[in-house]
């Protein structure tokens, strides 16, 4: 029972930490729109790391969740949501965007996944917060991956689960 439940576990802790340092500090829609993204992430990097597959029922569950949030935003507060949807929609393409190219020019290196995953988590974060989180999941991806082959754990063929980097990257991100 125990083990069943283990992937799940972090979607709760993660969202009390959030409640607790960021929660205040944010508007009600941009909490509600973390929190969001944390647990879902959550549950993609979780897919990621153990099967190497992200199912796309999530990621077509996240891409609901953020439609739907958008349209209470806009029914409550019309002239903020149409301020936030184009940062957002920009955030979207330009991950999206980035990582099509990463998939094409890396031969499948960059799974369609990936792909899909960060083109959500870009209308979740904007531009603005998208570009950070890219930068730091790049460097602690290239920092594991450098320790990987240096430990000879790993070729320079090898591959490893590129969402739990981009997750962390994107909760360190919404945390600072």
């Amino acid at each position: 029972m125990i083990k069943k439940l283990l992937p799940y576990i972090g979607i709760p802790i993660i969202t009390a930490g959030y409640l607790l340092v960021r929660a205040n500090t944010e508007g009600a829609f941009t909490a509600v729109k973390d929190v969001q993204l944390l647990g879902m992430g959550y549950a993609a990097a979780w897919s990621d790391w153990s099967t190497r597959k992200v199912p796309n029922k999530l990621v077509a569950v996240m891409f609901l969740l953020w439609v739907l949030s958008m349209a209470v935003y806009v029914f409550i507060d019309i002239d903020s949501a149409t301020a936030i949807l184009l940062p957002s929609i920009i955030g979207g393409a330009a991950g999206g965007g980035l990582f099509v190219v990463l998939y094409l020019v890396s031969h499948k290196g960059v799974g369609g996944a990936d792909v899909k995953f960060i083109t959500i988590a870009g209308l979740y974060l904007t531009f603005v917060r998208l570009m950070p989180a890219l930068f730091i999941s790049s460097l602690l991806a290239a920092l594991v991956s450098a320790v990987l082959l240096i430990t000879k754990r790993a070729t320079r063929k090898s591959s490893i689960p590129l969402i739990p980097f981009l997750y962390t990257g994107i909760i360190v991100t919404i945390f600072i």
